[in-house]
């Protein structure tokens, strides 16, 4: 994938050679379902639109004594621009598929666990629920996410789902893949997610903003 492609109807057409038990042929061989030309193609149920996605992931940072909510989308190219793909609720991500990395602060180190990802990952309307739980003790400071949609990973990256690090599993979805640093769309989506930017001050009991 090197370029994107506007929304378009994928005619496609479904043929099969009808063999019985005494391998002998239907008469009527090949059966056909649909042709491969304009308006002609196999009808689904779910209409036959072909849309050139990928996932989008950004960066974040809250209070260290919440949950992180990380945004997350599936998106398509619509001949201009990529569009938040609004008709998506049936993509799903694991836990396992976030990798962490580069911990900052006193977050880290990985083995320590002090924030998890949330698992699974959803989407509705084309967005997803992914979120870094409260990290213990109150630790602040930053960790980078990689999203392995890829098959197969490579090398030995972890993440965070229970109280010790586990391995990172790819998502097998290369068709959302991006190209988010030029080149092919063959590049996983990252984002850093900080905790404790916004702490303010310790000896305020209460504040408020008038307008």
């Amino acid at each position: 994938r090197t370029t994107p492609v506007a929304p378009f109807d994928a005619e496609i057409r479904l043929t099969i050679n009808v063999i019985d038990a005494d391998a002998v042929a239907y008469s009527a061989n090949p059966a056909q379902f649909g042709d491969i030309t304009a308006g002609n193609g196999i009808a689904f149920n779910s209409g036959k639109q072909m849309r050139f996605g990928r996932l989008r992931l950004g960066n974040a940072n809250g209070s260290q004594l919440l949950p992180l909510t990380i945004p997350i989308e599936t998106q398509y190219w619509n001949g201009t621009a990529f569009i938040t793909n609004t008709a998506d609720g049936c993509t799903a991500l694991a836990g396992t598929n976030v990798e962490m990395s580069n911990f900052q602060g006193s977050l880290g180190p990985i083995g320590a666990c002090k924030t998890r990802v949330s698992d699974p990952i959803t989407f509705a309307s084309g967005r997803g629920n992914l979120q870094l739980s409260k990290p213990a003790g109150g630790a602040t400071g930053s960790v980078d996410l990689t999203v392995h949609l890829e098959q197969t990973v490579s090398g030995s990256p972890q993440t965070c789902i229970g109280g010790a690090p586990v391995a990172v599993t790819g998502a097998n979805r290369p068709y959302l893949q991006g190209n988010w640093t030029g080149g092919a769309y063959d590049q996983n989506p990252t984002a850093r997610a900080t905790f404790g930017v916004y702490r303010g001050s310790e000896e305020i009991i209460y504040m408020r903003e008038n307008f």
